[in-house]
């Protein structure tokens, strides 16, 4: 049986998705290179008794999680600030982010660090500086796709309802096909 009106629906959920996420990215100014923003893609799979949207990250497939639910801080010393990321399953302990995430993120941005007499320090001290606070104080949630899933699930629930009724009325006006409901 081929459900058409349901493979519709399920597109533009998926579309509709990608699109809230990109906006939400937006919003929280959560965009270096852009690569989470334009990897995001969907794909419909289908086989014999199921068809489910699929939300792909591109090369963004290690870190789209973190930058949605966040990670808790480590803490630190006195005076490292406000933790972020509360309510993440994920949480720094003992290790902070690599250098080599940190260095081209430093470059990309044009951010020179100095020392307290106004002298340039190195990337790599910069980076291992930067690195130490994202381990101490975290990354906040942005829920950038969580949150409208959240949202449109519902609906999605009853269109996909309505979308297989079709789909099913379809067929059956097409082979007279019936269905027979007693015991």
């Amino acid at each position: 049986m081929e459900l058409k009106n349901t493979e519709n629906i399920i597109s533009k959920f998926c579309s509709d998705l990608i699109q809230k996420a990109r906006e939400n990215l937006n919003k929280d100014k959560k965009r270096a290179k852009g690569t989470l923003f334009d990897e995001m893609s969907f794909d419909i799979e289908k086989t014999d008794d199921k068809i489910k949207g699929v939300i792909r990250f591109g090369s963004a497939e290690d870190y789209w999680i973190f930058v949605d639910q966040g990670v808790q801080g480590a803490g630190g010393f006195k005076g490292s600030g406000k933790k972020r990321g509360q309510g993440s399953p994920f949480k720094f302990s003992n290790r902070q982010p690599p250098l080599s995430a940190i260095i081209p993120w430093i470059k990309l941005k044009g951010i020179k660090g100095r020392d307290k007499k106004g002298r340039f320090i190195t990337d790599k001290s910069l980076g291992f500086l930067i690195a130490r606070s994202i381990k101490q104080k975290g990354i906040k949630r942005t829920r950038f796709i969580t949150k409208p899933y959240e949202d449109m699930k519902t609906d999605l629930a009853n269109n996909i309802q309505q979308a297989i009724t079709e789909d099913i009325n379809a067929v059956d006006t097409q082979t007279k096909l019936e269905i027979n409901l007693s015991k």
